[in-house]
């Protein structure tokens, strides 16, 4: 057994721009504020990731929302391992070709796709815009 970590998960922002009932962040009496993780806060946990084999990008609120994330991706692949990676967990709907191609040249290795908005087995506008991101990575 390895004895250092193989995976980090971050947290870079609590902000969402989706107000589904069901996500923890606006469920009745939830206090989470809208915050970013700052980049000097973020550089302090770069000392890890060479002990690490993945750092993923993910939490309550959207990573695609925080204003430096290109930045911070880019930042983290200078600290991992030759064999590490970045991910991110994102609902994919603020991914156009453009951001896509600005992610991918940052380092972003992998992404993982969510969408739980509407429990519907017919798509919702939201699910359509998930799904269109997605193929800009694709």
């Amino acid at each position: 057994m390895k004895e250092t970590p193989v995976k980090i998960s971050v947290e870079l922002t609590t902000r969402c721009h989706l107000r589904y009932r069901m996500f923890v962040k606006f469920a009745p009496g939830s206090r989470i504020d809208e915050q970013d993780l700052g980049p000097a806060l973020f550089a302090g946990l770069l000392p890890a990731p060479p002990f690490a084999d993945r750092l993923i990008i993910n939490g309550i609120g959207e990573p695609l929302l925080h204003p430096r994330l290109e930045e911070l991706i880019s930042l983290t692949g200078r600290h991992l391992p030759p064999h590490g990676s970045v991910g991110l967990q994102s609902n994919g709907v603020l991914i156009d070709r453009g951001r896509a191609e600005a992610l991918l040249d940052a380092g972003l290795d992998t992404a993982e796709f969510a969408n739980d908005c509407c429990g519907s087995t017919v798509p919702c506008g939201h699910c359509q815009w998930s799904l269109g991101g997605i193929r800009c990575l694709s």
